[in-house]
């Protein structure tokens, strides 16, 4: 499904101004990257940046010049993953946001293995 542009300024009008959704929002694209959907993280956190902190201060404070996070942030790209971690910690240090995250062990296939179930902010 292609996002239009002005349903992306309509999403970023709506995080400027609606703490809930800014912060569900971060805790989506949290999940998405933990899940393995970088594609969506991606499109969400750059949704987010430019209705919160913007691209220009976000570089200032990460030391990355803008042009470099939009292509880290753009799909055409292949971001570096400490790259985004570093555009995330410094997001969540913009919104006050603490992440945490619980896992719990689910059966597949005979195999145990770890699920992340849920990523709450505080």
């Amino acid at each position: 499904m292609v996002l239009t542009h002005d349903f992306a300024e309509t999403v970023q009008a709506r995080v400027r101004r609606d703490l809930e959704f800014r912060e569900c929002l971060l805790k989506e694209g949290v999940q998405c990257l933990i899940a393995g959907e970088i594609d969506v993280a991606r499109i969400i956190l750059r949704d987010y940046i430019i209705g919160t902190v913007g691209l220009e201060q976000l570089g200032a404070v990460t030391g990355m010049p803008s042009e470099s996070l939009r292509r880290t942030l753009d799909l055409e790209s292949a971001p570096h993953a400490g790259d985004l971690l570093e555009i995330l910690t410094r997001v969540m240090q913009h919104e006050g946001v603490h992440l945490e995250f619980s896992a719990v062990r689910e059966q597949r296939d005979g195999d145990d293995c770890a699920a992340v179930e849920s990523v709450s902010a505080r």
